[in-house]
């Protein structure tokens, strides 16, 4: 099937560097254009830098807890921290939400008839991360040992499989 390879290294790279610069800026290279969208990229990512470097300052000189909505009490205003606080939140909320939606569009690319998966997906992991939230450290630990063990036991499967042939775990 042709481009069945290129889309294999678009899905590995979007896991490394996250999804949302794949299904979000379709829309923004159809509205600006390359030059446009390579701009936008510049700008944004100047200014990830910039915020950046100031917290990372912030926190250098002045530890504390909760410190979003303390550096902003400090040094603007209280009633803004607040704001800034909910806003900072919701901003990691919603990220996980998106995070969730963008891994169900990826299971349906092997199956795309087949809706189920995508929405147990989506019924059980939150359930599955609030419980191992409230489970504590030690329980934490040991499943990211044991997940971690999990993949780097399939990269070397993987590794194995390739030095005696086709990779028979890609077969479709």
């Amino acid at each position: 099937m042709p481009g069945t390879k290129i889309k294999k290294q678009f899905i590995v790279i979007s896991s490394v560097i996250g999804t949302g610069i794949f299904s979000g800026n379709g829309d923004a290279l159809a509205a600006s254009g390359p030059v446009g969208l390579l701009l936008d990229v510049l700008v944004l990512g100047c200014i990830a830098i910039c915020v950046g470097e100031t917290v990372s300052e912030f926190v250098q000189l002045w530890g504390v807890p909760n410190a979003v909505y303390e550096y902003v009490a400090a040094f603007v205003d209280e009633d803004v921290a607040w704001v800034v606080a909910i806003l900072y939140w919701y901003s990691f909320a919603s990220a996980a939400a998106v995070q969730m939606l963008s891994a169900a569009k990826l299971m349906l690319y092997w199956q795309p008839e087949n809706w189920l998966p995508p929405m147990i997906f989506f019924g059980l992991v939150p359930w599955f991360l609030f419980i191992l939230n409230m489970a504590g450290v030690q329980v934490g630990r040991a499943l990211s040992l044991l997940l971690l063990g999990w993949v780097y036991g399939g990269c070397l499967t993987e590794i194995a499989r390739s030095t005696r042939g086709p990779r028979l775990s890609w077969g479709y």
